[in-house]
């Protein structure tokens, strides 16, 4: 039997398929949702509050001590263009790949939900990978809501009062890793 985890980084995105998956299930009891404590820490204890609002179990991972933002910024300086799939790699690839691995060896058949969207940005756009369900390593990721639009995202975060992060309302990102916040000129 498959069990869905979300994963929620705290951005918009992963907030309305965690949420929206969550309502469209008649609102389990169990609802478990995975996320990656990077070391940036700028809304842990928002991803906390929102766990405990709606009755979630938070599942949290973490890097290796030697893989951490500061670590990785030490090595290689800050995340800039294409650098994006490395500091996902330290930060929080590893971490899930390594408690999936755990939870398979345990017997459990988890399908993680995503807030992973076709349109978000033009490069995940590019992406070959863009897709509503991808396999990578013997990890499947869910795109729960794949083809929303961003108002679309806007419009469920208002229908259901879901508070944004407030890291978000002042960086425009989730603030978890900040993997993408020197790509390019302006935040784009």
């Amino acid at each position: 039997m498959t069990e869905f985890i979300g994963m929620f980084s705290g951005g918009k995105d992963s907030l309305v398929a965690c949420h929206k998956h969550w309502i469209d299930n008649n609102k389990p009891k169990d609802f478990k949702v995975v996320y990656c404590k990077t070391g940036v820490g700028l809304n842990e204890d928002y991803v906390k509050g929102i766990c405990e609002k709606f009755g979630w179990e938070l599942i949290m991972v973490e890097p290796a001590p030697h893989e951490t933002f500061d670590k990785f910024v030490e090595r290689f300086s800050f995340p800039h263009q294409g650098m994006h799939s490395a500091v996902m790699g330290f930060l929080k690839w590893h971490p899930i790949r390594k408690w999936h691995n755990q939870q398979k060896k345990a017997g459990r058949n988890i399908t993680f939900i995503s807030g992973r969207r076709k349109k978000e940005s033009a490069r995940r756009k590019r992406m070959k990978s863009n897709k509503e369900m991808v396999v990578t390593e013997g990890m499947k990721f869910w795109s729960y809501i794949f083809n929303m639009e961003t108002v679309e995202v806007w419009d469920y975060l208002k229908e259901h009062d879901l508070q944004r992060s407030p890291t978000y309302d002042t960086m425009h990102l989730s603030g978890d890793c900040l993997c993408g916040a020197f790509s390019s000129k302006g935040g784009e």
